[in-house]
């Protein structure tokens, strides 16, 4: 289900940030594999996550239950859990 069209992603003109993890500059010797809950970085945020892109990191985001709104480059939808959401690196 697409998200109301006056959800707004990304300011035009604006540059999207890249970071490794949500908010922190890439480091070397960054970790193969991390694994968080996503309310532990979320929420220090208040839960209002700004566009951003990860170079190199995959990521998989489990929803177990309840509602999100996902906005994917020019994708857009709000799921239901259980889900499943896949992010390639760039994306």
């Amino acid at each position: 289900m697409p998200l109301p069209a006056s959800t707004p992603t990304h300011r035009p003109g604006t540059a999207i940030p890249s970071f490794a993890l949500y908010g922190e500059a890439a480091t070397l010797g960054q970790e193969m594999l991390h694994i968080e809950e996503v309310q532990s970085r979320s929420r220090l945020y208040h839960w209002e996550i700004q566009p951003h892109v990860h170079h190199g990191l995959y990521q998989v985001l489990w929803l177990y239950q309840g509602q999100a709104q996902v906005a994917l480059d020019e994708w857009h939808a709000e799921v239901t859990g259980p889900a499943a959401i896949v992010v390639p690196p760039g994306v």
